[in-house]
Formats: C-alpha cells, structure tokens, sequence
C-alpha cells in the first residue's frame, strides 16, 4: 500500500515481458483528513497468515457533515472489496478483470468512484 492522494483507488501492475499478465497490485488508501471536500476515509486489509497475500480490504469513513451536525463522530464501514465488487480475491488478476469492469460498465464505474471520495456529496451520475 502507498499513496497520499486522499482518495482510495488501485493500479495493477503489468509484467513487463509480459504485459497482458497483471503481476502486483498497488493500492492507495485514503485520507483521514477532509483534503478537497471529501469524507475521512481509512483502509484496512486481511492478509493469509501464510502467503501474505490480501485476502480482502475494508474501508472506513466518517461522514463528516453528520458528524459535525450531532457532534460525534462515527466511522462506519464504506465497502469491502470482495462483497461490493463481487470479487472471489484479490488477486492481480481479479483486479485487472475488476479495473476492465471499471471501463465497460458505466453504473458499476459510478459506484467505484463515489467509493474513491468516501461518499462525499450526491452520488455522480456518470463517469468519464
């Protein structure tokens, strides 16, 4: 995991003598401040104890207007990548189908990228 761009996003990486075989998987958490209008968002990840692989990852956000309205604020869970995506793992390969699903499927785009910016807003209506 890297990142500092204060959404929550993905790149698979391609082998390079190869490059149709996803390889690695590179992943950007979010931000827990409200950097561009967005909510607080933090990710966690499951590893198998044995390969270190990612088995799954869970983000979180706070709402921040709501926790500025009641006073409190409460980290709720934003998606998990196998249930909201439909994905089996997480392997590069899954995440390439995943990122192919992205460009060819404009509703399920719309979701990932309302994902991206933690639910800050109206849900967009399409995507570029």
């Amino acid at each position: 995991m890297h990142g500092h761009t204060h959404t929550s996003y993905f790149e698979v990486v391609k082998s390079y003598s190869n490059p149709e075989t996803p390889i690695m998987l590179a992943n950007v958490g979010g931000s827990v401040t409200t950097y561009s209008h967005q909510n607080p968002s933090y990710m966690m990840i499951d590893f198998d104890s044995e390969t270190m692989l990612p088995v799954n990852m869970y983000t979180y956000y706070m709402d921040i207007d709501k926790a500025n309205e009641t006073g409190s604020p409460v980290w709720e869970l934003l998606h998990d990548y196998k249930s909201t995506y439909g994905l089996t793992d997480l392997s590069p390969r899954s995440m390439k189908e995943m990122s192919d699903r992205i460009l060819t499927d404009k509703e399920f785009a719309t979701d990932f990228q309302w994902n991206m910016h933690a639910h800050r807003g109206n849900k967009p209506q399409s995507v570029d």
